[in-house]
This record gives structure tokens, C-alpha cells and sequence, in this order.
């Protein structure tokens, strides 16, 4: 997954901070994060890049 796509995510996750617990389950689903293993690599991919 490209460095783009990692910030893309990230930065959809903190526009995500104020919604209703569904609608946060419909965006995050719309990224591909279906699971709290995707959420969890999710995390860890970003972690990475920032630290790279």
C-alpha cells in the first residue's frame, strides 16, 4: 500500500472523531476496515510510516 493511501487513511480517520457510532462504522467500512484485525493493521501501518 502506497505512503499516499496510509496518509489518505489517516487523515480520514481523524475527519471521522465526531460522528455517530454508525455513521463511523459506514466510513469506516468505505475504507476498507471491516474488522478490529483491519483496524488493528491499520494502526500499525501508520505507525510505521510515520516512523520510517
Amino acid at each position: 500500500m502506497s505512503l499516499r493511501k496510509h496518509q489518505a487513511r489517516g487523515e480520514a480517520m481523524e475527519n471521522l472523531r465526531f460522528m455517530t457510532l454508525r455513521s463511523f462504522a459506514e466510513a469506516m467500512a468505505r475504507l476498507g476496515i471491516h474488522t478490529a484485525g483491519d483496524l488493528l493493521a491499520t494502526g500499525k501501518a501508520l505507525r510505521a510510516v510515520r516512523h520510517a
